[in-house]
């Protein structure tokens, strides 16, 4: 009896052990969508144009390659304060590689090969407010997903 009551507390702790990971990505995500409507309050829409990818662009396979894209861009905004700029390097260490890596799992590691991801500086320029928005309808596709 004591064996099956530990081995029932090893599956148990064993599979909320497993969904932690993606629970986290998920809250991440779920912040960084958060901070970017915040955000988008307070920054400077000054004709500064940054690579955006677009939704309608990314395949789901892909969605990690332009998370990346939209991380290595996000510096390129200006704040309208110091406060708000250290903001933008918050998000941008919020979206760290490991979180970004777990967005992606709905691909196999084949799929993944076999998509054709765009480089960052392929994509359109488009100004701050294009930018901000196509960055925040990709991190709702993402929760979405993981959800």
């Amino acid at each position: 009896m004591v064996k099956l009551i530990v081995c029932c507390l090893l599956a148990v702790l064993s599979s909320s052990v497993m969904g932690a990971p993606a629970d986290d990505t998920l809250a991440t995500l779920q912040e960084l969508l958060k901070d970017l409507k915040h955000l988008s309050k307070n920054i400077k829409h000054d004709g500064r144009m940054l690579n955006t990818p677009l939704i309608e662009d990314i395949e789901d396979c892909c969605i990690p390659s332009a998370l990346r894209c939209f991380k290595e861009m996000l510096p390129g905004l200006t704040t309208t304060d110091e406060q708000k700029s250290q903001k933008v390097k918050k998000m941008c260490y919020k979206m760290s590689n490991k979180t970004i890596d777990r967005t992606g799992n709905v691909c196999t590691p084949e799929e993944v090969e076999k998509a054709s991801c765009r480089a960052c500086d392929s994509y359109e320029m488009k100004d701050s407010k294009d930018f901000l928005n196509a960055m925040e309808k990709l991190l709702q596709k993402s929760v979405m997903k993981m959800q």
